[in-house]
This record gives structure tokens, C-alpha cells and sequence, in this order.
């Protein structure tokens, strides 16, 4: 077991292809996003300062089937080259994962610093808790909007690359403010 926690954060190149990342960003304006919110361990929906301007899409039926197996197929083949990368003795399967909720970033928005102690995923027909955290990115052609982990560490993401890491307390994170244009990312949870 390797001992600094940013080991356990990897960064896969080019894992979506441009075309399915753009087919998806073309597809975004015809569905239903709607604010993005967090939910407090209450249970209470709230919007943090700076993140009036952040939307999401989440649900199996979010997006066309093309661009949703797709990007589930990335998160697949991603994921079990996490693991097969680590090989953990102690942890060497995983039960699934989440249909990708999209987040759309316009300009000025952001989301805070935060861990993915996720709870709502995991209340209704799948049960579990998060384990790996997947971030995909779908597009790079917007200012600002940097990923950031342990408070000062950018992590470099380009079009197409997933981010994996794990979803527990000591890998905050967050999203700098957008300076100019839109990002679009996906966000699954491995359980």
C-alpha cells in the first residue's frame, strides 16, 4: 500500500473519444437540466455561493442510449484499470457503478470544495456506498474551471480524460470558478 493519498488519484488520457464528447455537449440543450444542488446529512437541498450558474442532468434517461453507453463503456474500462493498476489484495471487486450525471458549468460559476460521501445515489434500487469517485471531462475549450484536490493541487484534465479517485472524506475537491465559456463534465460512483 503506498502511504500519500494523491498515489490513489489517476488520471486516464483520451478515454472518450472527441466525437462522443461532442455529441453529447450537442445534446445537453435539448434535456432537462436544472440547478445544482447539495444535499447537507439532513437530508436539505441547498446551492452554495457560486454555483447559482451550475446546472445538472442526471438519470438513466438523461441522454441518447448512443452517447450513454458509450460514456458508460469509458467508465467501465476505466475503472478496471484502477484496479488492475493497484491490485489490491484486500479489494479486488466492484459492484458497479452510477449512470453518469452531466454537470454544466457557465461562466462564473463553480462548485465548492467537497467529498463524495454520496447518499441519494444509493437509497433506491442500487445499495451501497460510493467507493471510487469518476470524473470525465467533455470539453477544454473554456477558461478557468481547474479540478482541485487537497486544497492546492490542480489536477491537468484535457477533453476526453477520466479522473478517478477515491470517495471518502481525506479527497476533497472541488471546481475553480469559470472565467469564460461553458465546461461540461460527467461525474459516475463506483459502489
Amino acid at each position: 500500500m503506498q502511504k500519500n493519498l494523491d498515489n490513489y488519484v489517476m488520471v486516464l488520457q483520451n478515454r472518450v473519444s472527441s466525437d462522443i464528447c461532442n455529441d453529447t455537449i450537442n445534446d445537453i440543450p435539448n434535456l432537462n437540466a436544472k440547478k445544482a444542488t447539495f444535499l447537507n446529512y439532513q437530508g436539505e437541498q441547498k446551492v452554495n455561493p457560486g454555483e447559482e450558474e451550475r446546472y445538472e442532468i442526471q438519470g438513466s434517461d438523461a441522454v441518447p442510449i448512443k452517447t450513454r453507453e458509450a460514456l458508460m463503456e469509458a467508465v467501465w474500462n476505466g475503472v478496471n484499470d484502477y484496479y488492475n493498476h493497484y491490485n489490491f489484495d484486500w479489494h479486488k471487486s466492484w459492484n458497479g457503478f452510477t449512470v453518469p450525471k452531466y454537470n454544466i458549468y457557465n461562466e462564473s460559476s463553480l462548485m465548492t470544495e467537497h467529498i463524495d460521501h454520496i447518499h441519494a445515489c444509493f437509497d433506491g434500487e442500487i445499495k451501497g456506498i460510493p467507493t471510487l469517485s469518476v470524473v470525465g471531462l467533455l470539453n477544454d475549450d473554456f477558461d478557468g474551471g481547474d479540478f482541485v484536490m487537497f486544497t492546492d493541487t490542480k489536477i491537468p484534465l484535457s477533453k476526453g480524460d477520466l479522473l478517478i479517485f477515491p470517495s471518502l472524506f481525506l479527497y476533497p475537491h472541488r471546481v475553480d470558478t469559470i472565467t469564460k465559456g461553458t465546461r461540461y463534465s460527467f461525474v459516475s460512483w463506483v459502489y
